[in-house]
């Protein structure tokens, strides 16, 4: 766990991205209310995960973010949540 917020906060930190820490209870967090409709493209959040170096299995929606997750380039899985509307790293602590 602590390895994927590392990873996740590294990133963010590398892209100069500004990220909220999302603490709340396991069902308690959601990203965003915004409408499906104003979301970027599953396409275009997994390019921004492939450039960020990480080669990327899957994509689903968790918490109403987009989760990417994969590997890194030392091999090690992660598990990284970005903002649907902003593209922002999301970190988060698994419950």
């Amino acid at each position: 766990m602590r390895k994927i917020l590392f990873a996740t906060v590294a990133a963010a930190l590398i892209t100069g991205t500004t990220v909220t820490l999302a603490t709340a209870g396991k069902n308690d967090f959601k990203c965003t209310d915004a409408p499906r409709n104003t979301w970027i493209s599953l396409k275009d959040i997994t390019v921004k995960g492939e450039k960020l170096g990480y080669n990327v299995t899957k994509v689903e929606v968790d918490d109403n973010c987009y989760e990417l997750e994969g590997t890194d380039k030392n091999g090690a899985k992660i598990e990284i949540k970005f903002h649907p509307v902003s593209g922002d790293i999301v970190p988060y602590k698994h419950h």
